[in-house]
């Protein structure tokens, strides 16, 4: 068949690749202006399924992860209150986003070969802008801005893998909105080896964590440079949730300029940055004060839900795919897992135009099974750790336990967080 892909980000690699595989000319459509992404530093943390794609469908044998066996919490001083065995490997967007191209089309980057290109053809464009589409009984028409020019083409099927903010999930979907939920992230990297020494030694490789009523801190290592895994050359990925009524005046950046759901690396505003640092010295632990601190350009996005009713439309001519299906809250660390996954079930479904008829309607149950969950927990997640609430025995309770998971479920265990600020 000819698919459109409209977004060239992980999804659409994900879902891209899988359909080139089976054989299917795809066409990627991504609205970046630039010809590669340019990575910012993003950690991604590696569930099951992105293992089991990546086991499956990487021809390029390129080592991407990097090991965390535990994770632990610290309190208002740095010190360790509690520890537990989790193993969650991690990586990082943009090594991911180039083992896909070489996979996909065949770039050749600084972070990995490109591999054969078996399969059906494959086309990635950039600066290209959907606008409206059209279907009807032959196929689907898209239509799209690329250099001021417009253009239209038709496929077979389009999947929708424009992220949180879809314009495809707008157009089938208008009243359907992304609502911001109360809360933002601040996110930043520093290379590993310019770190103290001091701050160096109180990191190793696990998820670690600070939990405050309002905030939520934590770091875990990424690739560095090129996908750079050797100590020294990795990233210290950190995050920090803040509650925020009004997030209008961080949105706004150093132009004058307010963005709606994130503000671009480098452009957060002196004065805003400035008195976030101060609250990371009288609110954070030192060390984790200190990784702020020393951030040279973070980033800033507000927290948001967002869930379609569901993923097939058309009789099966529009996919909704990871987050343009659902946006789940990054607490989970499974946003690449939906996308990861929903490419998987397109690999058991979309052999061919009769096989996706026979199909379909078993592909969308298993993908918002997947979708509803990751939404509902995410807000389990994010609602307990920022707001305090969650319910033992029909009655509301306040406050937090490490790991947060289990306040959902019992009440045995005493608050870990300091109260003393």
């Amino acid at each position: 068949m000819d698919i459109i892909v409209v977004g060239g980000s992980l999804a659409g690699l994900f879902a891209g690749l899988v359909l080139k595989r089976l054989g299917h000319n795809v066409h990627i459509l991504e609205r970046n202006p630039t010809r590669y992404y340019q990575g910012n530093g993003a950690g991604i943390s590696v569930g099951p399924e992105l293992r089991d794609y990546m086991d499956k469908f990487d021809k390029t044998g390129r080592n991407f992860i990097i090991p965390s066996m535990f994770r632990r919490y610290l309190d208002i001083h740095g010190n360790e209150i509690h520890r537990e065995d989790w193993i969650r490997p991690t990586t990082s967007w943009d090594l991911m986003y180039y083992i896909l191209r070489a996979n996909f089309d065949g770039l050749e980057s600084e972070y990995c070969k490109g591999t054969d290109q078996a399969g059906g053809k494959t086309i990635y464009d950039y600066d290209a802008n959907v606008s409206d589409m059209k279907v009807d009984n032959d196929g689907i028409t898209i239509i799209y801005e690329q250099k001021n020019q417009k253009n239209s083409i038709k496929a077979d099927i389009l999947l929708a893998a424009d992220g949180a903010s879809s314009n495809i999930r707008t157009l089938l979907n208008p009243y359907l909105e992304r609502k911001y939920v109360g809360y933002v992230l601040w996110r930043g990297t520093i290379l590993e080896s310019e770190a103290s020494e001091l701050l160096a030694s109180s990191f190793v490789e696990c998820f670690t964590f600070f939990h405050a009523p309002g905030i939520q801190f934590f770091y875990y290592f990424i690739p560095g440079k090129n996908g750079a895994l050797d100590q020294g050359n990795r990233l210290i990925n950190w995050g920090w949730y803040c509650n925020c009524e009004d997030p209008s005046e961080i949105l706004t950046d150093c132009d004058g300029k307010t963005h709606r759901w994130t503000l671009p690396i480098g452009k957060v505003q002196l004065k805003v940055w400035e008195n976030q640092k101060q609250y990371a010295t009288h609110n954070l632990p030192p060390q984790f004060a200190q990784l702020v601190h020393i951030t040279q350009s973070p980033i800033v996005q507000v927290i948001t839900d967002v869930l379609a009713p569901q993923a097939t439309y058309y009789g099966g001519r529009i996919v909704l795919l990871g987050d343009a299906l659902a946006t789940f809250r990054p607490h989970t660390g499974a946003g690449a897992s939906q996308a990861a996954f929903d490419a998987l079930q397109l690999w058991e479904n979309m052999k061919n135009w009769h096989e996706w008829m026979k199909n379909k309607s078993s592909y969308e149950d298993l993908v918002m099974e997947f979708a509803r969950y990751g939404v509902q927990h995410g807000q389990k997640l994010g609602n307990l750790s920022q707001f305090g609430h969650y319910k033992v025995d029909g009655k509301l309770k306040m406050g937090f336990l490490p790991p947060f998971e289990k306040a959902l479920q019992s009440e045995e265990d005493e608050l870990l967080y300091d109260n003393s600020t």
